[in-house]
């Protein structure tokens, strides 16, 4: 019944954050489901979302983190000043989907 139902989203917003020189993390507005689009959300909602490395099959685990619960916030350590930039996968799944973007 579940699946199929949740995708990728079109365009989906980048994620970005400012620096600040605060070492906590800073975060985002955005939440891992923005990405995900989901024709049942109610009867099929997103059960677990995870931050991966860009081959979306090993864990990320340098700076950018994602909730364990929904709603899933993106947050990330901002306080370098020249910046950083790193390819992440996120995966999202609902009963029988596991699906990365």
């Amino acid at each position: 019944m579940c699946k199929g139902k949740l995708t990728p989203a079109k365009d989906p917003k980048k994620i970005e954050f400012k620096f600040s020189a605060l070492k906590t993390p800073q975060y985002s507005d955005i939440l891992a489901t923005s990405f995900f689009a989901n024709s049942e959300s109610t009867k099929c909602p997103i059960t677990k979302c995870t931050m991966m490395g860009a081959d979306c099959q090993s864990p990320y685990t340098d700076g950018i983190t994602i909730d364990a619960k929904a709603p899933w916030k993106i947050s990330a350590v901002s306080n370098y000043n020249v910046g950083w930039k790193d390819p992440v996968c996120i995966v999202c799944e609902n009963k029988v989907d596991k699906i990365p973007v």
